[in-house]
């Protein structure tokens, strides 16, 4: 999963190619989806306003990423 947090389209398709893609996501929305979710914005507002640690954020963005998007 540490590939699809790279945002790269490329690991998004082969992960989709492995069949490992949840169903109704193309691979489109998927990388859109994750560009979202892992904006400088997102981590800053978590992070500096929200008091999470940078650990926590990774941590919960991973495992966000995981259910929304593999199967």
């Amino acid at each position: 999963i540490h590939a699809l947090v790279g945002r790269r389209p490329q690991d998004v398709e082969r992960i989709a190619a492995e069949g490992q893609l949840a169903e109704g996501w193309s691979v489109n929305a998927a990388v859109d989806l994750i560009y979202v979710v892992t904006m400088p914005g997102a981590w800053r507002e978590l992070t500096r306003e929200l008091g999470w640690t940078t650990e926590q954020y990774s941590q919960y963005l991973t495992r966000l990423i995981q259910a929304a998007l593999l199967k």
